[in-house]
């Protein structure tokens, strides 16, 4: 599956990341297995990884309906939700773009676009190292 996510306590953070093309059905999978999860809760810092994207579906419709699903999932917020989108090349700014587009007016949703990973983290106040700790403890 080319979107995968995982949810880490301390630091906490929601990381998702997409390998090859990204279809709507598995975004919609699994952001529903995201919230789901019992860990899960909306204010959590979320780190988008589209950096192994190689291209996407494009269905307006199904794309406004899961991102209308999502805002029920994130508002109303009681505080911020931080998000950073990691897009380091043409395709994965073109996907995070609408992405932003979308959650740009959503009041307490801060969404940013970074080509720098290291900077994608440090804006959600994640260091490498502790990302690298993460990652290593939930293989």
């Amino acid at each position: 599956m080319p979107v995968n996510f995982r949810i880490f306590s301390e630091p906490a953070l929601v990381y998702v990341r997409y390998d090859g093309y990204a279809w709507l059905q598995e975004t919609i999978d699994a952001s529903q297995a995201c919230a789901a999860d019992p860990r899960f809760r909306p204010t959590l810092p979320h780190l988008f990884d589209f950096s192994g994207v190689t291209g996407y579906e494009m269905d307006f419709g199904r794309f406004f309906k899961l991102q209308a699903d999502l805002l029920e999932m994130y508002v109303p917020l009681d505080s911020e939700m931080l998000a950073a989108i990691h897009a380091p090349n043409r395709v994965a700014q073109e996907m995070a773009k609408l992405a932003k587009n979308f959650w740009d007016p959503v009041p307490g949703a801060v969404l940013r676009v970074m080509e720098d990973f290291d900077i994608a983290l440090d804006f959600l106040g994640v260091s490498q190292t502790q990302f690298q700790r993460l990652l290593a403890q939930s293989d």
